[in-house]
């Protein structure tokens, strides 16, 4: 009977290291960076099936004196269910068709269900989304009076 309790001591004892052992070696796992997998997806779809572009991080922090700019024929506005050029002047999706760059400008309050579908509707190799600042909404404002 002696020799039970001490043989199930000793069990527990052992049992009891392994599981410490066990929960170190996860910490410093997890401390290393090993829990840090990249997505296995870089894309999303919405419900519309359309597939949508994950922006990719910076490694450096972004900077106020990074802006890219565009030429003027390569923006478009989409505002209030309409296409607009950077002169403010309407014109039709046809009108982009065989472009390798287009910078599409959206209203900053435009759903993104909106924002996709502007998105559809203009074939361009190469397409970037951005949003509008003050003056081009106050401009596009007086535009529409």
């Amino acid at each position: 009977m002696h020799t039970d309790t001490q043989s199930n001591a000793l069990a527990e004892i052992g049992l009891a290291l392994a599981m410490a052992l066990f929960s170190i070696m996860i910490l410093t796992l997890v401390s290393m960076g090993a829990g840090n997998a990249p997505a296995k997806s870089a894309q999303a779809t919405s419900p519309d099936g359309v597939a949508l572009r994950a922006l990719a991080k910076a490694k450096t922090p972004a900077r106020a004196d990074a802006v890219k700019s565009a030429a003027p024929e390569n923006i478009v506005i989409y505002y209030a269910g309409q296409y607009y050029d950077a002169k403010l002047k309407s014109i039709s999706l046809a009108s982009l068709a065989g472009k390798a760059e287009v910078v599409l400008a959206v209203d900053p309050k435009l759903s993104i269900t909106d924002a996709v579908r502007a998105q559809k509707g203009i074939a361009a190799e190469k397409l970037i989304v951005t949003t509008l600042n003050e003056t081009w909404l106050k401009a596009l404002q007086e535009q529409i009076k």
